[in-house]
Formats: structure tokens, sequence, C-alpha cells
């Protein structure tokens, strides 16, 4: 009895101490960790997860079986599963490796639309095949291919690149080894031309002797006049000494704005601004040169008094002899019998020394305490953790890494797994399997991806591989600067600022098309909404943003028209319903609008480090906003609210004058005036600067040519339901049950109680029949043209429609008369009303009231022919409130002269009116 009562004793004893280290154990774990056998504490969310996370895989005991779905690989003997397209990723996800294993993927099949790589079961889209980019491991996908040879219409040029045939001999390095300009005729140039000596080509004679160097080698401006010609800046702006005008905020503000530095010139001690460091009395730089490593100031001062960088040894590797990070050796340096710190601090002598007790390290107990690596560093241990964690605040734990939270460690989509991560990319990408140095990035699948750009004189396209096919989409435009496209229609849009048009094409024939042709001034910034079809665009001469249809120019309101000071760059979010756009007027920012212009929605959302926003762009896959600033010299992005701001670039050496800027895959791709180049970096980071194209005439607008920068969306207003008179635009989506489209109304019209039909406001009516006419652009395929018209300017009429609806019409300079026949749009073309035709009587009264209609048309066309003669004669003189700034000219605005025609080679003569479109050694805006 007493010995069972004693083996009871115990056995309880046993049983309580077992409980309280339980008890221990658990208490020493918050109550949002899992504790381990081992005494680890981890998230209770690596809790059954199929990873080892304790250590002791007590973490993955008594989990309740998974079975893998069809989409799932299960990793043999573990109960993981990944999804297939993670097998022979080269990238082990199976503990065991086995999602790798070389009899796996060699059995791996690839389907119709996909190219093997070899007998390691990677599978890579057929489109990538000869593509020249080694795309698959061993370069296969590479090898067995054709060489590339130009098209019938096309000049090789001696490094293999491909350009347009009538671009030879045109005085410009299109093929960047000049080696279209070789063997050709002698230029000449016409009457209205000055030839520059050395380089041969000819710029407009009234550039000659402007006090602005035009010709490298100077010869314009030899033996002129002391004093030059100049044109009248506004009270607000500076008068450079070449004649162009800039803000007089910019006036010895430490940068040169006018090309000749005049504005820098007679400033005395002068003020930096916040951002910026002050070299000297006269001199600024960017503050972020100040202690970069690198003079930037001529008097170096701007390395003057730099903290001296803090020095240490690496404690995982090195020995630090004296403590203080000044000297330092390999820790198997350490105790080897040789003194190799200067006073021997690496051979310690004495029983107690750490040399004499290296043999019993805290390492070798229970790891130092260390959860993953434990080094003996002789005068202490420390603790280091695996890839793919780091260490805890006590300096012996590891935690997991979210690789996601860092830009740019996947291209698109990240998943973050405990040690490590996963990428994966949005329909239409394939993930580069750790090839071509570029891992986790997103390639877009189909055709290679090209710059569409415009170059003032024309509009180009730039293959963006390593054959750099380049072509032009549209040829003999006068001034051409904004642009965009519709992929899948095969259609190009540009803007003439000289011509003060929009304009239309098929890509594939020459046929243009007049879209916008009437009150319209400087269009400079364009946006295209595929989903709609409608061109968005900004006017700073008019300081409007308006909207067209592309197929119905008649279909035309002016959505913003108010506190809009210089608006420049827009783009548009059709799937999301959003707009935005840059002013870089008195209060440079960003704003954004519903793209039916309600007003309400109207916000600013970047204001402060903004002075030049001149591109504008938006990144559809990371859902971020990126833009250029030509006075920063900077490149910057942000959320689609102008939060989480990023400074990716600052550099006024490669960052001269950027005009505009688009976004693809993984980089950015910018115009830059004065570097006369596209140049791209990477949008994550702002490294891996690269020139793309160079000596280009005048880069203008700039946008990457894929069908991925167009995703396909529903076009909402084409449902049934949705019987717009005039204009059907896309509403932003503030919530769920946001409304998709809203109708809209030309300027002066306004909305009836139905909310879809459009009636006129305007005040003036004359009751008569008029016929009006409208005059299709010429197209290719005229049965297939778009209603694209020239309207007459016809009186007011008040026709009575054989339908429930009676519409009055008014003179509309812009729209031809609509009549709304139940609930549809009409184009007005003959209207009569029945009692004119069944009395005789009327038919006198019909007469005098037609010749009175016809001297008030004569009089109307009288008056616009001279009001337009005067804006016209107005706009050659007129100087804007921005900084650029056009220059006087007798026969059109002029944008950026830097750039101009090269030498004819043939007795033709273009005409002297295609000169640019701002001041003389200005800059554009």
């Amino acid at each position: 009895m007493k010995i069972a009562s004693r083996a009871l004793l115990v056995l309880s004893g046993i049983l309580v101490t077992v409980f309280w280290s339980i008890s221990a154990v658990e208490s020493r774990c918050a109550s949002s960790q899992y504790p381990c056998g081992n005494g680890k504490c981890i998230p209770l969310s690596w809790r059954c997860d199929e990873d080892d996370d304790c250590g002791d895989n007590s973490d993955e005991e008594s989990c309740a079986p998974r079975t893998c779905s069809e989409n799932e690989f299960s990793c043999p003997g573990e109960t993981k599963c990944i999804p297939t397209r993670w097998m022979c990723d080269n990238d082990s996800d199976c503990q065991n490796g086995t999602d790798e294993a070389p009899e796996l993927c060699e059995s791996r099949s690839c389907d119709e639309e996909q190219f093997a790589c070899g007998d390691n079961g990677q599978c890579i889209p057929k489109a990538w095949r000869c593509d020249e980019q080694a795309d698959c491991p061993n370069g296969e996908d590479e090898q067995g291919c054709q060489n590339f040879t130009c098209k019938d219409d096309e000049f090789t040029c001696a490094n293999g690149n491909c350009i347009t045939m009538r671009w030879v001999c045109d005085r410009d390095d299109d093929c960047e080894d000049n080696s279209d300009e070789h063997n050709c005729a002698p230029p000449t140039c016409s009457p209205e031309e000055f030839m520059c000596n050395k380089t041969r080509r000819c710029i407009p004679l009234k550039w000659r002797c402007d006090v602005d160097q035009d010709c490298t080698d100077n010869s314009d401006e030899e033996n002129c006049p002391s004093t030059p010609p100049g044109a009248q800046c506004m009270e607000q702006e500076f008068q450079c000494a070449v004649g162009s005008c800039i803000h007089i905020a910019w006036k010895c503000d430490g940068d040169e704005d006018c090309d000749d530095g005049s504005d820098e010139r007679d400033c005395g001690e002068i003020t930096c601004k916040p951002d910026q460091f002050q070299c000297g009395p006269n001199d600024c730089i960017s503050g972020q040169l100040q202690c970069d490593g690198s003079v930037d100031c001529e008097d170096g001062s701007d390395e003057d008094d730099c903290p001296t960088p803090t020095t240490h040894c690496d404690e995982q590797t090195e020995f630090d002899c004296l403590g203080d990070g000044s000297e330092c050796i390999q820790l198997s340096q350490v105790c080897d019998g040789t003194a190799n710190c200067g006073s021997g601090e690496d051979e310690p002598r004495g029983t107690d020394s750490f040399c004499q007790t290296a043999e019993h390290n805290e390492c070798k107990t229970n790891n130092g305490g260390c959860a993953h690596t434990c080094t003996n560093a002789f005068t202490h241990v420390f603790c280091s953790c695996n890839k793919g964690y780091k260490l805890g605040a006590d300096g012996k734990s590891c935690e997991d890494i979210d690789e996601c939270l860092i830009p740019g460690t996947c291209s698109q989509l990240c998943k973050n797994l405990i040690g490590s991560f996963k990428c994966d990319c949005y329909d239409g990408y394939t993930l580069e399997r750790n090839t071509n140095n570029r891992p986790h990035f997103c390639k877009a699948n189909g055709d290679v991806p090209s710059l569409l750009f415009s170059n003032r004189r024309d509009v180009r396209v730039l293959k963006l591989d390593s054959t750099k096919d380049y072509k032009s989409f549209v040829d003999g435009t006068r001034s051409a600067v904004a642009t965009d496209y519709d992929h899948a229609r095969q259609l190009v849009f540009w803007s003439d600022v000289a011509e003060e048009r929009i304009y239309r094409k098929d890509i594939g024939n020459e046929n243009r098309m007049e879209l916008i042709n009437s009150d319209i001034a400087t269009p400079d910034g364009m946006a295209y909404d595929w989903i709609h079809h409608l061109l968005y665009w900004t006017d700073t001469g008019k300081d409007t943003i308006e909207v067209v249809h592309i197929d119905d120019n008649t279909k035309r309101s002016v959505l913003v028209s108010t506190d809009l000071d210089e608006p420049r760059a827009i783009v548009v979010d059709p799937h999301e319903g959003w707009m935005y756009w840059s002013d870089w007027g008195s209060k440079p920012r960003i704003e954004k609008i519903s793209m039916d212009g309600l007003s309400t929605t109207r916000e600013q959302i970047v204001t402060h480090n903004i002075q030049w926003p001149n591109g504008l762009t938006i990144d559809y896959v990371s859902r971020r906003l990126f833009w250029v600033d030509a006075k920063r010299h900077s490149i910057d992005s942000s959320d689609l609210d102008g939060l989480h701001r990023q400074l990716l670039l600052t550099d006024e050496n490669t960052l001269k004058h950027p005009f505009s800027i688009t976004v693809f895959e993984d980089y950015v791709y910018w115009t830059d005036w004065k570097l006369e180049s596209i140049s791209k970096m990477n949008k994550f980071t702002g490294k891996n600067y690269t020139q793309v194209a160079k000596n280009l005439f005048s880069p203008m607008d700039i946008h990457v040519y894929h069908p991925l920068k167009q995703v396909a969306g529903t076009n909402y207003c084409e449902a049934q339901s949705m019987k717009c008179s005039h204009l059907c635009l896309p509403k932003a989506r503030l919530n769920a049950r946001s409304a998709k489209v809203a109708c809209a109304c030309p300027s002066g019209w306004e909305l009836a109680e139905d909310q879809q039909t459009c009636r006129d406001t305007r005040p003036t009516t004359v009751a008569a029949a008029v016929t009006t006419e409208s005059v299709e652009s010429s197209s290719a395929n005229p049965s297939q043209s778009p209603a694209i018209t020239q309207p007459n300017t016809v009186s007011a009429i008040t026709a009575q429609i054989p339908s429930e609806h009676t519409v009055t019409y008014k003179p509309d300079p812009h729209h031809p008369p609509v009549v709304v026949m139940n609930g549809t749009t009409t184009p007005k073309t003959h209207i009569k009303t029945p009692e004119a035709e069944d009395s005789n009587s009327g038919q006198l009264i019909g007469i005098i009231v037609g010749v009175v209609v016809g001297v008030l048309i004569i009089v109307v066309i009288i008056g616009v022919l001279v009001w337009r003669n005067y804006r016209r004669k107005a706009t050659k003189s007129m100087n804007f409130d921005n900084p650029v700034y056009r220059k006087t000219t007798e026969d059109q605005f002029s944008l950026e002269k830097n750039q101009y025609q090269p030498a004819r080679q043939s007795t033709h003569h273009h005409s002297a009116t295609l000169e640019p479109l701002t001041a003389p050694g200005t800059e554009l805006v």
C-alpha cells in the first residue's frame, strides 16, 4: 500500500513538472504566436502551412490532411501543394526540390502556343522564338533563326538597323552610325533659307542674326548687326537675350532657363531655393548633390564639411582589431598563431584570453540562443538569419522578410512566403524564369513592343528589339506635338499646333482626316479612350480640356474650362472612369476628375515639389502615375491619389528638358528636347538609364505601342438603354454602385429632364427652313468613313419635326444641326415645313425670308472671316504666360527652333512654314 502511494506521488510530481514546463513554454509566447516543441515561438499563421518553421516540425504535426487540386502539384513525401505553373521554373518550391526534378521536367510537354526550351521542361510563348532575345536558359529559342533583313522599302544601315528609305540623305543620323548620310549629293537650300557652313544644313533665313546659335559652327551669327530683333514679353516675364521669355521668378534662381544663360547674369548674390545648395554667391545646385562624393560646384564647396563615413567591420566575417572599425582582419586569421592586427590584438596571451577559451564558445551551447546561425567572433558571439529572414529586436530570433513590400521585387504580382516569395504575372504576360539576369521579370506576350512618338515633322515608330526597326506612321506634318493610337482599329491620332488641327489616320494608308479643325488653339496634350472611342485633349491656348467621339466630330464637348492656367499632359483610365492632367501655370499641379467632367469629382492630387510637369503617364499594371518635371529635372511617381510618392531620378545631365513620358513592363521611357533623344530606366528603382534613340529632329509626345497598353473593357455606352442624343461618356467608379456612363452635351446645350436628350439653351431663333451640308473627309473607303464633318455657319431655325419632339436650333460654328427623333440623333440635312409645300402664297414669304436670311448669312461669313483674320494676326504676335515662349514670326508660331529642316537634295523647295513653333533659342513646354 505504501509502495503504491509512493508511486502515485511520484507520477503526480512528474505530471505537474510536465504541465509546468508546457505552461512555461506557452507563457513565453505571445497570444498571437504558436509555441514550438523546442521552445521557439512562431506566428500562429505559420501553423500547418506546409513549412517547417519551428525547426523540429512541431508546427506541422497533427494537421488535417490536404488534397491538391487539379491545378496543383503534390510535393512527393510532403503534404504541400504548389501551383502547376511553379513546376520546372528553375526555382525549388517543394522542400525536397522534387518540382524541379530532371525526370519530371524532361517528360513535361508544352502546349501548341508554346516553345519548349530543350529538355528542362520550361515553356515560353512561341512569339518569343527568334525575337533576338534569349528567353530559354540555354538560348535555344534564338538558335537556328534566319538572319533578319530589312523590307524592300527600308534602308539597311551599316549597323543592321532598318529605317524608312526616304530618311536617307536627309542630313539626319537616323541609323545612329551615320551610314544613311554617306555618298549623298551636295545639298541646296531655298532662297528663304540659310545654309550652315560646316554641317550644310538649312535653317529659316529669319533665324540668321537672332543672337541664337542655330548652326553648330555659329555661322548663322557671324557678321551680324549689334542689336538683335526680340519678342515682346509680358509684364510677369523676363526676356532672354535671344528674345525668348521665361517666368520672372526664374530670373536669378541659380538655374539657367534661357539657352544663353542670360537669366543668371548680373544677379549679384543670389538666394538659392530651399531644395538647393549654394556653391558661391552666384551658383546653386540640387541639394541632393551635396556630399555625394563628386565635386559639382566649381569651387568644390559641395564636398566640404561632409561627415566622415562611419566605418565598421563585418562582424560575420571580420575581426575588429581596435574596436572602432578602422582595422579589420578575417575571422580565420584570429588565433592562428600569427599577429595580423597591428598590436597583436588577434593573438592575446594568458590563460583567460579568448584564444585559450575559444573552444568553450557560447555557440556550442544551445546554438548561442540563436534561431538560425550562431557565429563565434571570439570576443563575443552574434546571431544571423537565413536568406529571406531578418534578425529580430532581441538580436537572436529571426523574422520573415515580406519581400513583396519592396518595390521591384516582382514585376507585377507577388506572394510572400515564409523565408521567401513567389512572383507571378497578369494575363497577357509571362514570367521570365531567371534568365537574362532579369529574374522575376514579366514579359509581354505577342508582338515586340514599339515606341510611337511625334517628331514635329512626322510621327514615327521604333521597335524595341535589337533590330530597332524604325519607320514612319505619318509624314509631312508641320508641327506634330501630341499623339495617341487605337491598336485594335489600327488608327493613329495627332495634333498639329501650327495648323491648329487634330487628325486621325488609318495605319497602313496615306489618307488622313481632319478630326478637329475649328475652335482650337494649341492642343499639346492628348489621351485616347479605346473602350468608348473618345479622344480627350488639353488646349493650352484656350485653357480647356475637351473630348470628341472619333467617329463623329459633331459629338464634341468642353469638359473643363475653369481654374486652368497652362494645362499640358493628359491621361485617362477608361476602366475606372478617371482623367488626370498636369498644369504648369502659376500654381503647378496634377489634377484628376471623372471622365465625364463632373466638377464635384475634381481634385488636386499633387501640389508640392512640382514646378514644370511636362509629361504624365499612367501604369495600368502597378496603378501608379509617372511624370517628368522639366524645371526640377526629375521623374516622380505616386499612386493614383497622389500619395506614396517616390522620386525616381533627378539629374540635370540625363534630364535636361524632358517633355513626354510613357511606361511599359519594368521601364519608363521619355523624350528630351535638349538631348534630342529618347531614354529609359527602371520604373521601380530609377536605375539602368539607357538612351534608346539619339539624334532625333525634335522629339515630342511618346507612347508604347502594344495591345496590352489598351486592354479591352465593356463599352456601356453601347447598351440598348443608353440613348444619348450627343455624347456618352464614362464616369468615375467611386464605389461598386456607381453609374458607369452619363450623357453629355456640346457647349451651350444642356440635358433635358430625361438625362439623355440635349437641348439648345442659347437665346436667338429664326423660324426658317435651312439646308445644311455635311462635307465628309476623304477616306480610302468612303463607305466606311466615320461621320467626320466640316460644319457650315447657318442661321438658327425652329423646325417642326413630324414626331413628338420639337427642336430649336441656332447657329453653332462647331456642330451641324442635329435633330432628336425618338431619342436618337440624326444630322439635319434638308427640312421643309408642310405649310410651305401646300401654300402658293407661302412661296413669296419664303423668298423674302430667304433673301433676308441670305443677306444675314453673307454678313455673318464676312464677320467670321474678319474675326479669324484678326485672331490669326493677334496669334502671331501674342505671348504666352508659360515658359515656352513663342517667337513672333511673320507666318506662324514656332515651337523650339533648336531643331531645323535639313538641307534639300533636290530643287524642290518646301514651305518656309515648316519651321519650329516657339521662340528662338527657347525651350518648349
